[in-house]
């Protein structure tokens, strides 16, 4: 099962916040609660206050928090991000409780080892190492709730960091990537469309609009541009794949054979180098959509 492997022995202080926060279950069927109540006593014994932003329910909790310099700045400096949530243990055969660190044969085993509560605990386990010294520039912790099931604490969390004007300089995500440094991602945008045509019996077509023959016009223009992109770029050799790509994932419409269906959705998704303008490509997509529409 998942572990961690101690290649470089971890002070006494980080490897107890480790096998800590491991302790605690977070899977995302739960609260973060707990955890982030943790974590927010730490910060608050070193006289640092977190913002803790909340889901709708109070159930779940982001946490962010700023270490300034003398001069009090708070934007700019380094963030240290990672998600507390977990994945389930349901049905998986364990030799040892998830929720129980066990180190064994220089491995620490446990729900979470590498994804990611070692990061958050090295992170906090320096604490007291980054307010004993006086700071050239802001450090900043960001967690967040709810990653594994679609990153949807994260998105709060940096409307709180926007809000703040934080602007860090750099973020450094403790995701484990194969233990390997990743420098960047393409930016990630989902986009459903949902189409509305007219029902009628399929002997009677000319009375009907169907939703999902309008829909196919835009899963051809996505495929297109995906082509295009393909063909033409920009470019940026650092990824496994060079260029913004674009998917249609998920496509859902009609009710029986004889019937001209009336509703259509599609998902689709592009995932953009920083080079090649998410920002256009979104106009793009809802000018074609709004063609189709009308």
């Amino acid at each position: 099962m998942p572990s961690t492997t101690l290649s470089t022995v971890p002070t006494e202080r980080t490897l107890d916040w480790v096998q800590r926060l491991i302790e605690i279950d977070t899977t995302s069927s739960v609260s973060n609660r707990p955890l982030i109540d943790l974590l927010a006593a730490e910060l608050r014994r070193h006289g640092v206050e977190p913002i803790l932003v909340s889901d709708d329910e109070g159930t779940k909790l982001n946490l962010l928090a700023t270490f300034t310099p003398p001069d009090g700045s708070t934007a700019g400096g380094v963030m240290f991000s990672g998600h507390t949530d977990v994945v389930p243990v349901d049905g998986q055969d364990w030799s040892s409780d998830p929720f129980t660190p066990d180190i064994r044969d220089g491995s620490l085993y446990g729900r979470g080892t590498c994804d990611m509560k070692s990061f958050i605990g090295i992170v906090v386990a320096a604490i007291p190492d980054i307010v004993a010294r006086p700071l050239a520039k802001p450090i900043h912790f960001a967690f967040s709730y709810d990653e594994e099931v679609g990153c949807i604490g994260a998105a709060g969390l940096v409307e709180e960091v926007v809000a703040r004007n934080l602007r860090p300089d750099v973020c450094v995500v403790g995701e484990p990537s194969e233990m390997r440094v990743i420098r960047a991602h393409k930016s990630m945008n989902v986009i459903r469309v949902d189409l509305h045509g007219v029902s009628a019996h399929s002997s009677l077509t000319p009375q009907g609009v169907n939703a999902i023959e309008y829909g196919a016009e835009l899963i051809r223009f996505v495929r297109n541009r995906a082509d295009e992109l393909r063909a033409s770029g920009p470019y940026d050799d650092a990824f496994d794949v060079a260029w913004t790509t674009c998917s249609v994932n998920l496509v859902s419409g009609g009710i029986a054979v004889n019937t001209v269906p009336e509703d259509c959705s599609i998902t689709f998704e592009f995932r953009s180098i920083s080079t090649a303008g998410a920002a256009d490509l979104l106009e793009r997509f809802a000018a074609e959509t709004n063609r189709i529409e009308n």
